[in-house]
């Protein structure tokens, strides 16, 4: 569908930018059109690496739907944004974004839940998902999620890459 678009628009050799599950998304575009990927920008990226996962964060990223369904909506709307965002600015944006999702909780556990899910189940397969493009990795300092930190230092050292903080 990807190609599709970009053929339709007449891009050629696109930068491919993903931010955090988003990044999956570049990473595979990116692993099946080699010649047509002029380079990949990872913020805060999903890895598709199996080396970085443990098998219990494997199991609980399978597992997030029936987690986020447990826990209140009042204290998602309170942790969530803090979880994800350092700024009071970006808490106040990722709050915005969650309330769209008010009275439809269930909307948004599935939808956290089958992404974690599918990523979860991408990375199972341990393939090697070589980007195999110039690339950039951003990771903010303050992010609090240790997978975007791991996934950034392990294909680091795996290949040059841009690497920025």
């Amino acid at each position: 569908m990807a190609q599709e678009i970009l053929e339709q628009e007449n891009i050629t050799r696109p930068v491919v930018v993903g931010q955090s599950i988003g990044g999956a998304t570049g990473q595979i575009f990116a692993k099946l059109y080699p010649e047509k990927t002029k380079g990949y920008v990872g913020i805060d990226g999903a890895p598709l690496q199996r080396v970085v996962l443990t098998r219990r964060e494997l199991r609980l990223m399978k597992r997030l739907e029936p987690i986020v369904k447990l826990v209140p909506w009042k204290t998602l709307l309170k942790f969530f944004p803090k979880g994800s965002a350092e700024s009071n600015y970006s808490r106040k944006l990722v709050y915005e974004m969650m309330l769209s999702y008010e009275g439809y909780k269930k909307r948004f556990a599935k939808l956290l839940g089958h992404g974690a899910k599918i990523l979860a189940e991408a990375i199972e397969k341990d393939l090697p998902y070589e980007i195999p493009c110039p690339a950039l990795l951003i990771c903010g300092e303050k992010d609090r999620l240790k997978i975007c930190l791991e996934y950034n230092k392990f294909l680091h050292k795996k290949r040059e890459v841009f690497h920025s903080n």
